[in-house]
C-alpha cells in the first residue's frame, strides 16, 4: 500500500540539478556503480536502475552528497536494485567486499568485523533510500524504445539498411542511454523516457549520417511525437 503509482520528482529537483557539483558528484556516483556492476557481472539494467535509484535519492535537497556518502549510498542502491530487478547470485558479502576494494584499490578485503558493520550500514542506507523515493521502485528505462524502435525498422524497412548500419546506429545509441544515466535527464524526462531515446537515436543517427526513415518523407521526430526542438536544445546541450 506504500508503494506509489510512479514517481515523481521533488519540488526543488530543477535547482539541485543545475549545480555544478552536483552534477560532477553524479558522474563520480554512476561510474562507481557501473564498475561495480560489471565487477559483480551485474546485467546492464540492474546497474542502471542502481543508478536511477542514487538520482531519486540525492535530487532531493534533503539528501546532499555531502552529508550522505556516495559510495556507501551506491552500494546500498545497487543492492536493491538486484533484489528489485531479481537478478540471482549476488549475495551481500560479495557487494560489500567488491564494493569496498573498488573505493581503496590498494586495501585488502574486508575482514569479519568489518563487513558486519558495513552490511549493517548497507541495510540502513537501503531503508533510507527506500524512504527517499517514497517506496517507489518502479523504473521505466529508455533502453527499451530504442531496442523497439530498431526492431521496427529491421521490419518495416530491411531493405534500406546493411545490417552493419544498424548495429552500428544501435551500438552508438545505447552508448548514449548509458551517457545519460551520469546526469539527471533520469529525473527530467521521469515520465517520459522515450525522449531520451529517441535523442540517443537522432544523435546517432547524425554521428553516422543516416537518414531515419519514414513511411510519407516526413521529419522523423515528428513522426514520433517528439519535438526535435525539445531534444536538441534542452536534453543534449
Amino acid at each position: 500500500a506504500r508503494i506509489m503509482s510512479r514517481y515523481v520528482p521533488p519540488r526543488c529537483w530543477n535547482s539541485v540539478a543545475q549545480d555544478k557539483e552536483h552534477q560532477s558528484q553524479c558522474k563520480r556516483m554512476a561510474d562507481f556503480i557501473t564498475h561495480l556492476g560489471r565487477t559483480l557481472n551485474l546485467p546492464q539494467m540492474t546497474t542502471a536502475t542502481a543508478i536511477v535509484y542514487c538520482h531519486r535519492f540525492y535530487i532531493d535537497d534533503n539528501h546532499s552528497f555531502k552529508d550522505y556518502d556516495k559510495y556507501d549510498i551506491s552500494t546500498a542502491a545497487l543492492y536493491l536494485a538486484i533484489k528489485v530487478e531479481e537478478t540471482g547470485g549476488i549475495s551481500m558479502n560479495d557487494i560489500v567486499k567488491y564494493s569496498h576494494k573498488i573505493r581503496d584499490v590498494n586495501s585488502s578485503f574486508p575482514n569479519d568485523e568489518i563487513r558486519e558493520k558495513k552490511k549493517a550500514s548497507l541495510r540502513r542506507n537501503e531503508i533510507m533510500i527506500l524512504n527517499g523515493m517514497r517506496f517507489n521502485m518502479k523504473i521505466e528505462h529508455p533502453h527499451k524504445y530504442l531496442l523497439y524502435y530498431i526492431n521496427t525498422v529491421q521490419e518495416l524497412f530491411a531493405g534500406q539498411f546493411v545490417d552493419t548500419e544498424l548495429r552500428n546506429l544501435t551500438q552508438i545509441a545505447w552508448d548514449f542511454l548509458n551517457d545519460s544515466l551520469k546526469t539527471t535527464l533520469c529525473i527530467q524526462y521521469y515520465n517520459r523516457p522515450k525522449y531520451i531515446a529517441y535523442a540517443s537515436i537522432y544523435l546517432a543517427s547524425m554521428i553516422l549520417k543516416i537518414d531515419l526513415p519514414t513511411e510519407n518523407g516526413e521529419n522523423w521526430l515528428d513522426t514520433i511525437n517528439v519535438p526535435a526542438g525539445e531534444i536538441e536544445s534542452k536534453i543534449w546541450t
